[in-house]
């Protein structure tokens, strides 16, 4: 007797075991995909106890290699990714922003939410520029603070002081 292609049986026991993995495996990409986020807002925490702001290397808060790294927020588009960055961005903008690092010309890690405030987190990290942002590694330094409960801001500045001062650059 034969079965009609396309159908499978599966009993209940394994059905909730595959359903179970991959609740597991989406749920482990979710974290993984907004790690940096919440390791920025932990970093916030961690150096604002005693003062309002703080100034931390974004590399700082990152396990993995990368040289550039790319702001954007809706409407910026990917061609726009693409041309400010100098790759070949083919990911989703669409009513979202986040961060894409880059590594030698080839995305790495993309840490993007919807636009809307606790999407990722029940804390929502925002960024005070001028939208579109692209910071080398050496440059990406960031001051944060907390606005209020549950809400995060961050914006590029100046290399610090205890950094040190890069040749060709003023103090």
């Amino acid at each position: 007797r034969r079965r009609p292609v396309g159908i499978v049986i599966i009993n209940p026991v394994s059905a909730a075991a595959l359903f179970l993995c991959l609740a597991g495996m989406w749920s482990v990409s979710i974290s993984r995909r907004h790690r940096v986020r919440r390791n920025i807002i932990q970093k916030i925490e961690e150096l604002t106890e005693e003062e309002d702001t703080c100034v931390f290397k974004l590399s700082d808060v990152t396990d993995f290699k990368w040289d550039q790294v790319v702001y954007f927020e809706y409407p910026d588009s990917p061609e726009d990714i693409s041309r400010i960055a100098g790759i070949n961005y083919k990911g989703s903008t669409d009513v979202m922003e986040g961060y894409i690092f880059i590594y030698r010309g080839r995305v790495v890690r993309e840490d993007v939410v919807g636009g809307a405030p606790g999407y990722a987190d029940k804390a929502y990290l925002g960024f005070k520029g001028s939208g579109l942002t692209v910071l080398s590694e050496e440059d990406a330094f960031l001051e944060g603070w907390k606005e209020r409960e549950g809400l995060y801001l961050i914006k590029p500045t100046r290399r610090p002081y205890e950094y040190g001062n890069p040749a060709g650059q003023g103090g």
